[in-house]
């Protein structure tokens, strides 16, 4: 197996052995970035991935899935904020008056 990819997720580093998420394939495996959001096992190939990445980024990185997963509870924690906001000042208006 080749080790120069790994899972960096977990603190601890294992050799990539999952197929793409997108193509199937297992070639290639230094080519391929495998997701470190919390419970996926997702694995994309840098040419696979929409737009392709030359390179394996640094840090974190998330799948497509999860990348829209979080930016859907970035957003749904927005508004949940601005609601509550909102209601706060809904009840010190009342208290006013």
């Amino acid at each position: 197996a080749d080790v120069s990819v790994y899972e960096r997720g977990a603190g601890w580093r294992k050799p990539v052995d999952t197929p793409c998420a997108e193509c199937g394939g297992c070639h290639d495996p230094t080519q391929t970035l495998l997701c470190d959001g919390d419970g996926c096992d997702r694995a994309y190939h840098l040419s696979c991935l929409k737009p392709p990445l030359e390179h394996v980024p640094a840090g974190k990185w998330l799948c497509p899935g999860c990348t829209e997963r979080w930016n859907a509870s970035e957003a749904g924690s927005r508004e949940l904020a601005r609601s509550l906001y909102e209601q706060e000042m809904r009840e010190a208006r009342n208290l006013r008056r």
